[in-house]
């Protein structure tokens, strides 16, 4: 299926996300993912973990070490396009909707592929124009450095209650009825600042989680994300289920 961004992009809380969320304004590339089809949807959040850089490459590239001030730094400041490109989750997006995917995308293509399996989705259609997609953690993650093979982000203090007030602010400003964590270390970071914070708007907002969409653990089957009935799950199975259930609702 060939399209681009703006077949599937609604850009209609850009000002505002901006405005109200300064880090968008200072990392553009980051700015979450609203689908055209926003308002006719079941309105359900997609959380991804992480964007990655190859520290080295951006250490070179740039006048500040990211690991230590990104907060306090801005995209403006790489010298290289293809640094940029790595924030840029709309086009991520676009990728998997209509170009061949490469592996950093693996999560996107996996969440894709699941929802495929749903009876509500059809392959020669888009999928993403009914969802709304960021990565949570607003630091990326480390790639091709000793102890960052993984592409799995090491928290350091700020990326924790950053992270949280960001996707309050982002629930705030989109509406989004339902929340689907697909990292488990995001959503266990989230929680573990929400059962204390206790945020009123979140009380009309339904918040759950599967594995990493691009991890092994979601094709692998785990108590964690059994049915109510105590049935072992694997984490894309989850995901299906819990996507069936959305939009089985009138």
């Amino acid at each position: 299926m060939m399209g681009e961004l703006k077949d599937i992009l609604s850009e209609e809380f850009d000002q505002e996300l901006k405005s109200k969320i300064e880090h968008f304004s200072s990392y553009p590339e980051m700015i979450p993912f609203v689908g055209k089809k926003w308002h006719d949807s079941k309105k359900v959040l997609l959380l991804g973990e992480s964007h990655y850089l190859p520290y080295a490459d951006v250490q070179s590239d740039t006048n500040f070490d990211y690991l230590k001030h990104w907060y306090e730094g801005n995209s403006k400041s790489f010298k290289q396009q293809v640094h940029r490109d790595y924030l840029n989750t709309r086009n991520n997006v676009k990728s998997v909707e209509f170009d061949k995917p490469t592996g950093p995308l693996l999560l996107y293509f996996n969440l894709k592929r699941a929802l495929l399996e749903t009876s509500y989705f059809e392959s020669t259609e888009s999928v993403f124009d009914k969802f709304s997609f960021y990565n949570y953690f607003q630091r990326p993650a480390v790639v091709k450095e000793k102890g960052h093979e993984d592409r799995s982000i090491i928290l350091n203090d700020k990326d924790g209650p950053f992270a949280h007030s960001t996707l309050i602010k982002v629930i705030e400003i989109i509406s989004p009825k339902y929340v689907i964590f697909s990292s488990v270390k995001s959503y266990d970071a989230f929680m573990a600042i929400e059962n204390k914070e206790k945020t009123p708007s979140l009380d009309m907002v339904v918040i759950d989680f599967v594995p990493h969409a691009g991890k092994q653990w979601w094709s692998m089957e785990s108590n964690r994300y059994a049915t109510k009935d105590g049935k072992k799950r694997k984490g894309k199975d989850k995901f299906v289920d819990l996507i069936n259930e959305i939009f089985k609702e009138s």
